[in-house]
């Protein structure tokens, strides 16, 4: 069975309203002067709506009128909805009202989720705040208690070093150790040695560095000071190990080269007989382990910890 349909009359609202989008068909005159009359009021609604909450909602409505009217390309871009008892018709302004409805809805509901969003984003702040006051508290707490145990110690007259507390005489021995004195430096390799020993003449006053890694013709760092230079010979020799005269004359032959004018041959181990007579016959020093450690201890623990003595 088919539907019947009211019957199509056009009469001047008719065509006049259909200049504005809507089409009305077979409508009893008080209903077209009811939806002019909702036509105006809506579009000043949706200024006044625009004016307070900045959201287009005409531009918004029309845009799905248009879109209804392409996708239902008829001479009438009418819905019809078949109720129980009459035909309902859909045109123009029925649409409006429905956008105005749910843009009403989405609006208080966007407005209800930002205002739990700002609230939940509140009670997160408030709670960084109590935990980063409460670790603030914390810290400060040992901070104090920090103070008040390193006074307790200095005041027994112990020193602070890596971390541990002891005696003056404790604390000179951890840094033998550290420092390496303790085993005569059997922890570093040759070349770290070198850089060690160029360390120690920089903690005496001088521009120390390494050379050249091969054919250093006797001298393995240079230090300078002023108008002084001085070429050093290192040698990481175990117990028994001494240094030889060849190896003394070879580090005095190298002066020349770096244009120094003193030179210091330095081991872990001892010199010869002959190697000591040969210290006598050009401007060079020998030290040997004794007195490597007694320089060692001098610059870098008593001047450090203020026992050098005069």
């Amino acid at each position: 069975m088919g539907i019947n349909k009211p019957p199509k009359e056009i009469s001047f609202f008719g065509v006049f309203f259909k200049l504005l989008g809507g089409v009305f068909i077979g409508w009893p005159f008080g209903v077209l002067v009811f939806e002019f009359i909702f036509g105006v009021i809506f579009l000043l609604f949706a200024g006044l709506f625009y004016l307070l909450f900045k959201i287009d909602i005409l531009g918004g409505v029309v845009g799905e009128f248009l879109v209804n009217r392409i996708l239902i390309p008829n001479d009438n871009p009418v819905f019809w909805i078949i109720l129980p008892w009459k035909y309902f018709q859909i045109n123009f302004f029925t649409i409006l009202g429905i956008s105005i409805l749910i843009k009403f809805i989405n609006y208080f509901q966007i407005k209800k989720f930002e205002e739990e969003r700002q609230k939940e984003e509140k009670l997160k702040n408030a709670k960084y705040a109590k935990e980063r006051k409460k670790r603030e508290a914390e810290l400060k707490l040992l901070r104090e208690e920090r103070l008040k145990f390193e006074k307790e110690q200095k005041a027994k007259g112990f020193v602070e070093y890596g971390g541990k507390w002891g005696t003056p005489k404790q604390v000179k021995r951890w840094k033998e150790i550290d420092i390496g004195l303790s085993n005569n430096f059997a922890d570093l390799s040759p070349y770290k040695f070198e850089e060690f020993i160029a360390k120690l003449f920089r903690k005496m006053g001088y521009d120390a560095k390494k050379t050249v890694s091969t054919g250093d013709y006797g001298a393995d760092i240079i230090a300078k000071k002023g108008d002084e230079t001085i070429i050093i010979e290192v040698k990481k020799y175990s117990k028994g190990n001494n240094i030889t005269p060849k190896e003394v004359q070879r580090t005095l032959g190298a002066m020349w080269k770096h244009k120094a004018e003193k030179a210091i041959f330095i081991t872990t181990s001892d010199f010869s007989v002959r190697a000591k007579e040969v210290e006598k016959e050009g401007p060079i020093e020998l030290w040997d382990k004794k007195t490597l450690h007694k320089m060692v201890r001098k610059y870098f623990i008593e001047m450090e910890t203020g026992e050098q003595k005069v």
